[in-house]
């Protein structure tokens, strides 16, 4: 009688872990496709690719599913073609750091100079010939961003590198860069 009692407690503790459902994972990685209803993440260990079903999860922190940002989702089971996500964050800033970033012209105030940063790590120089913005990434630091391009004055071209903090000015987001500060043009 004790042997079946053990094998029955064995059978009912076996089959109750069993039926209990997997515990939710993450995968984190840059944002590289999307639609309406998906988003497609890109794991920076391996270059693996897994696109998400969006319909039902939750999206508070999601900020904009755009394209090169930083996203972590959370799923419940295996990893398929295409995994139902609970949840997806994205990182803010990102979307913050998305626009024009202008100042007056020193030498001509009735033009502007600065910086469009686009998605997908994509920078631009406005009206600045000898200052050629490239690229940019999220620092891992928070709300600054890494640019990076060529410099053509000084004896150049050289490449360079600048560290910018996304800060607030009067209300509305700026960009600092070293004394510098320029003021985003338009919101997206």
């Amino acid at each position: 009688m004790r042997k079946f009692c053990f094998a029955a407690f064995a059978a009912v503790l076996i089959g109750t872990t069993a039926c209990t459902p997997k515990a939710p994972e993450q995968f984190t990685g840059k944002i590289v496709d999307g639609t309406m209803n998906t988003v497609t993440v890109e794991s920076p260990a391996d270059g693996r690719r897994v696109t998400f079903t969006t319909e039902d999860a939750d999206m508070q922190e999601a900020y904009g599913l755009l394209l090169g940002n930083t996203a972590t989702v959370t799923y419940r089971g295996k990893l398929g073609e295409t995994t139902p996500a609970l949840k997806v964050v994205t990182d803010p800033a990102y979307v913050t750091a998305i626009g024009r970033w202008v100042e007056p012209n020193p030498i001509d105030p009735e033009q502007e100079q600065g910086i469009e940063i686009r998605v997908n790590g994509v920078a631009a120089s406005i009206n600045m010939l000898t200052l050629r913005y490239e690229a940019w990434e999220l620092a891992p630091e928070g709300d600054r961003i890494i640019l990076s391009g060529v410099s053509e004055g000084s004896g150049g071209p050289y490449p360079f590198e600048q560290t910018a903090e996304i800060i607030e000015m009067d209300g509305k987001p700026a960009l600092k860069i070293d004394a510098v500060v320029l003021t985003k043009k338009d919101l997206i």
